[in-house]
């Protein structure tokens, strides 16, 4: 394994990936003790809260349309609670922003209105020349206020969530049979993963098989053979 052989910095892409528990917890221990700088990618929070002490964080911001990047020298708990911290605080100042505007704008659009009316309606050069030097600055400030709107606080964005929805499917029947093996072996080709299985699977049950002290991945379904 790489971890046995020296080195000076160690990249690891999803390195809690296809491993049991405790290889799982073998594996934070190591990453722990290490002296040396390790960089790697993980969507396992367990595994990140546990070893990370730096945090690079990149996303898109501006509706997703730049790239930036976050260095931030906490470990992943307090990053995510500082995160969450930050989003709850800008998402309150872009709505205190954009009450401010919008009350701003009515008022401007009334103001607009009136003059407009005004200048409509009389009879007078004199005050039509007042009118029109009063309209000049109306549309003035509506320029200001369209500058403003452009550096409001933005409501910060939701990270993108996968999300799955299968209202159409009708559920199966609780007692309906998927699977059932009994006293049987499991293997690879000549490889004998288990025996002696005892394993009832029905529909709508949510089950978990855990095997201490060993795992094992399978590539294809169609590779995997039970034996009575």
């Amino acid at each position: 394994m790489r971890l046995s052989k020296p080195f000076e910095i160690l990249f690891l892409d999803e390195p809690s990936n296809d491993l049991d528990l405790e290889t799982v917890d073998w594996l934070k221990k190591q990453v722990q003790k290490i002296g040396q700088t390790v960089i790697f990618i993980s969507h396992d929070e367990d595994f990140l809260s546990q070893t990370a002490d730096t945090i690079i964080h990149l996303r898109l911001v501006k509706h997703r349309k730049e790239a930036e990047t976050l260095v931030e020298h906490l470990d992943y708990d307090r990053y995510s609670t500082q995160r969450k911290a930050i989003f709850a605080r800008q998402s309150q100042q872009a709505d205190n922003d954009q009450r401010s505007y919008d009350k701003a704008i009515e008022k401007h659009r009334r103001v607009k209105q009136k003059v407009e009316t005004a200048l409509r309606n009389t009879k007078d050069s004199t005050a039509g020349r007042l009118l029109a030097k009063k309209m000049k600055n109306v549309l003035s400030q509506e320029k200001r206020y369209e500058k403003a709107a452009q550096s409001m606080t933005q409501k910060p964005l939701e990270e993108e969530e996968i999300q799955l929805f299968f209202s159409d499917i009708e559920p199966l029947a609780a007692s309906k049979v998927l699977l059932r093996l009994e006293n049987d072996t499991l293997s690879i080709g000549e490889r004998v993963l288990a025996q002696g299985l005892q394993l009832t699977v029905r529909g709508q049950e949510k089950n978990w098989y855990h095997r201490a002290k060993w795992c094992w991945k399978i590539n294809s379904v169609s590779q995997v053979t039970a034996t009575s």
